[in-house]
């Protein structure tokens, strides 16, 4: 609830209810999806928690971290993205962070990083939906998912990072600790 606080706080009145609309149905278009054993919507909030936290806070941002996995899990189409209220700023930036074809994750990741990296603002709503994965895991004990984002950390640093983007800058750094400060943990046996 305190995300949802946020964003209302975040957003000027008129651009409030067009929000929750787009919000309303990215939800419905996710829906039976889960995030581990919440409704997706759980993470849905947590990358725009994130954005609003590091100060992004521009309707058409905080859209595309509503839709950022709607082309690749639920296979939305254009149209139907425009029609929920994404508009071109958004459906851009959605698109970049979509995974390419691939067969593999690693190829899939090597495919869609120079995407990410040519596209003004891609990195962010990346680095939003990172970072709210890496805390997930963190928060809720899943190391051998935390120990699969550390190994991906090094390539999409380098394929992605930008000296010049400072909007990327804090969220960069922000990761970086939490790898630092949650070192690799290996799995106990009997």
């Amino acid at each position: 609830m305190e995300i949802i606080t946020n964003v209302y706080r975040a957003l000027p009145w008129w651009q409030r209810l067009s929000f929750w609309y787009t919000r309303l149905c990215a939800i419905l278009l996710h829906r039976g999806q889960l995030y581990g054993t919440y409704p997706y919507q759980y993470h849905l909030d947590r990358v725009v928690g994130v954005a609003v936290r590091f100060g992004v806070t521009d309707l058409p941002f905080l859209k595309s971290c509503l839709g950022h996995d709607l082309p690749e899990d639920q296979k939305t189409p254009v149209w139907l993205l425009r029609l929920i209220g994404m508009g071109k700023q958004a459906r851009t930036l959605i698109f970049a962070v979509t995974d390419e074809p691939g067969a593999t994750r690693a190829e899939r990741k090597e495919k869609t990083y120079p995407k990410i990296a040519s596209t003004l603002r891609a990195v962010v709503l990346k680095l939003c939906d990172r970072i709210a994965n890496v805390e997930e895991c963190i928060g809720s004990g899943n190391w051998s998912q935390l120990a699969k984002y550390r190994a991906e950390q090094a390539h999409f640093r380098q394929m992605c990072f930008r000296l010049c983007d400072r909007e990327a800058r804090p969220l960069w750094a922000h990761l970086d600790k939490l790898f630092a400060d949650n070192p690799t943990r290996v799995a106990r046996t009997a």
